[in-house]
């Protein structure tokens, strides 16, 4: 897992950047615009070799622009470190950011996406994960919802060059596609899988609440027909009453003018 992302501070460039577990070192993350590990430099921490720190630069400058066309503000940042398997490397690009909804709301977002590019011959293989975090709070700290999803796929390229594939804007075109195709993916699954799924949960409960409405209300109309039904009765059994009554002293006098 790739755990959580840290934002942590570049004194040297006075610059915010992104951490995670890709490039974290004990206590400190190297920052993508000095090579440096921030708070605390360790003499034998990792530093890419020179030819991906060369491609790392550039993808920062180009993930930047992706961040401030999809996500306005915020932050971002990529790490570029040597593939363990095959030939090629592997790259970690992160996006937090958290935005103010309104005057009690607050929503944090966080991206991660680890693409490891393997080149055999003259075909590229990139596979990719993303992992993407969220949660909803008031600003009393109470969460309101959270929630994480991830997506993996491969996709693979077949080259007709082989100086395409040392070509620097060649990966990057190719993994801002996927990421892009990632991204637009989970967030639909996030809209369908937690908001609606929260709507249906709204739903159940005000179905519940109206049907018990409606329960209630057919009891009041029960009770009120009966009552109605109770005093029918009452009015009709007196008036009966009252005919009888009239007609037993009719009667009465009947027999008086007889005798």
């Amino acid at each position: 897992k790739e755990g959580s992302i840290k934002i942590n501070y570049d004194k040297e460039e006075n610059k915010y950047y992104l951490g995670n577990m890709f490039n974290k070192e004990k206590d400190s993350y190297r920052s993508p615009y000095t090579n440096i590990y921030f708070p605390e430099h360790y003499i034998n921490s990792y530093v890419p070799p020179e030819h991906l720190r060369t491609l790392e630069i550039l993808y920062n400058n180009i993930f930047d622009r992706y961040r401030k066309a999809y996500y306005m503000n915020g932050l971002s940042s990529v790490y570029l470190w040597p593939n363990p398997i095959e030939d090629g490397f592997v790259a970690c690009f992160l996006i937090k950011k958290e935005e103010i909804f309104d005057k009690e709301t607050n929503i944090e977002w966080e991206a991660t996406h680890l693409i490891q590019v393997n080149i055999r011959n003259l075909n590229v293989y990139y596979q990719i994960s993303c992992t993407i975090n969220f949660e909803i709070k008031k600003y009393n700290d109470n969460l309101l919802l959270s929630g994480n999803i991830n997506k993996a796929l491969e996709n693979s390229k077949k080259v007709t060059d082989l100086y395409l594939i040392k070509d620097q804007y060649f990966h990057m075109e190719n993994m801002g596609y996927l990421i892009e195709c990632m991204e637009n993916s989970l967030r639909k699954s996030i809209e369908y899988i937690y908001i609606l799924k929260i709507q249906d949960m709204l739903n159940s409960i005000k179905h519940y609440n109206f049907t018990n409405h409606l329960t209630y209300n057919n009891s009041n109309k029960n009770i009120s027909n009966i009552s109605n039904s109770l005093i029918f009765s009452r009015e009709y059994i007196q008036k009966e009453l009252q005919t009888k009554i009239k007609q037993v002293r009719k009667k009465k006098k009947e027999k008086k003018s007889i005798f």
